[in-house]
């Protein structure tokens, strides 16, 4: 049965027919999606049963193992993790474990250097009954705690995935000469189970993430020097405020400790720590994304104070420029920060409404006005020059985490129902 399995697999590459529909596995699926870039960290530095899958997107039963094998991944969460290569794309790794037909199905076990061929059937119900009568899986199964092996583009989704729950984010130290950064340090795994919830430990207290030393970008847009590593960062569960603790005596019991003690930081001292710096969204880093300006009024504030995500730059036009223009000036910043939490609101030079906003916000003298959405609103304000190079040092200060920000006292209603009155009031004037 299984060498015809690999033989039909084999026609599937000799033909190298395309298909209108092809495999494909993505973020939001229960497989996980494998590189050349991340299979040591996900797979052989992992102590869990793997299953992978190594496929050709065109291989017709490739299409149709897929949905059976995300099926399948559902299902099998607390006893087996389940990968897919795309062979065709990872050639590396398909020639490492001497890929020949598609699809072909490997399982790691406790010796992930000597993985070995899966021998069960390809439908939804197959592959979890093998792995259910597995052994191997039955002994390894999947850790409560899992350690997330994060990159630059993974930060944001990271850190901003659940609003109650806080973060810490290991930095691997470099290693010198030609060999790789080290892996997570083999207490991680163990301190990440420390810090589970429930009876059978499945809810994690904290989130816990792994960057390895050879993962610069991240390290350096969080401020962290080669010399700082290794590094832990606790990140509060609104994703916004971070603090540090570096040193060669980063060992379980101290970050252990340092983790523990910041869990329970008050909420004024969790305001005194550093402000996490802006990291782009997976979805709007993959996209080319349009440059487009909205109109200030009293419902584009409303959804700036309500809407969790992109943060409303209010900037006044230029005296000459009339309503419905967009500005020069405010277009070329929209598309200079078009791929960050952006989004900028425009109005006339002395708008009624701009003033009696800034006035309500208690910002009055602004020049530009920021609206940052989250568990608490809160806003900053601009006071210096607009011309474009003061306003992209500004933004760019938004970028880095490093503007001051303050709370908005007014609830969405309260302030609503403020700038109506005030304009209303102004029209009846006029």
């Amino acid at each position: 049965m299984t060498m015809t399995r690999r033989l039909v697999g084999a026609v599937c590459v000799l033909l190298g027919v395309s298909a209108l529909v092809q495999a494909e596995y993505g973020p939001k699926d229960a497989v996980t999606v494998l590189t050349e870039q991340n299979f040591e960290k996900e797979v052989l530095n992992s102590p869990d049963f793997w299953i992978v899958e190594f496929y050709a997107p065109w291989c017709g039963h490739c299409q149709k193992l897929e949905p059976e094998y995300k099926a399948a991944a559902k299902k099998l969460k607390q006893q087996a993790r389940l990968g897919a290569v795309d062979a065709t794309v990872h050639q590396s790794l398909a020639q490492k474990y001497n890929i020949r037909g598609y699809p072909t199905i490997k399982e790691f076990g406790a010796n992930k250097k000597k993985p070995r061929d899966y021998q069960g059937g390809r439908t939804r119900r197959e592959i979890i009954d093998y792995v259910k009568n597995s052994e191997e899986a039955k002994k390894l199964g999947v850790s409560g705690a899992t350690v997330v092996s994060l990159e630059y583009n993974s930060v944001h989704t990271f850190l901003k995935q659940d609003e109650k729950t806080p973060s810490a984010v290991f930095f691997g130290s470099k290693k010198s000469g030609k060999k790789k950064a080290s892996a997570p340090p083999s207490w991680l795994s163990s301190l990440a189970q420390q810090f589970m919830k429930g009876k059978k430990k499945k809810k994690p207290t904290v989130n816990i993430g792994f960057v390895p030393g050879t993962e610069g970008k991240t390290a350096k847009h969080l401020g962290i020097q080669d010399e700082d590593l290794p590094t832990v960062v606790f990140v509060d569960a609104s994703g916004s405020k971070l603090l540090k603790f570096s040193g060669s005596d980063l060992k379980e019991a101290t970050a252990k400790q340092f983790i523990a003690d910041n869990v329970k930081a008050t909420q004024g001292a969790v305001e005194s720590w550093s402000s996490v710096p802006l990291f782009p969204a997976p979805e709007v880093a993959k996209k080319a994304p349009k440059v487009a300006l909205n109109e200030l009024s009293v419902e584009s504030i409303g959804a700036c104070v309500t809407k969790k995500g992109k943060m409303c730059v209010i900037i006044p036009r230029a005296s000459e420029s009339g309503a419905g223009t967009e500005d020069d000036k405010i277009k070329s910043l929209a598309k200079r920060y078009r791929r960050d939490p952006f989004k900028f609101l425009s109005t006339e030079q002395g708008s009624p409404l701009f003033g009696k906003l800034t006035s309500a916000l208690g910002a009055t003298g602004a020049n530009v006005l920021v609206v940052k959405p989250g568990r608490k609103v809160k806003f900053a304000a601009h006071t210096g020059a607009t011309d474009e190079n003061a306003l992209t040092s500004f933004v760019d200060k938004l970028v880095e985490g490093s503007a001051q920000f303050e709370a908005i006292t007014l609830t969405k209603e309260e302030l609503e129902a403020k700038l109506k009155e005030d304009v209303k009031s102004t029209h009846e004037e006029l």
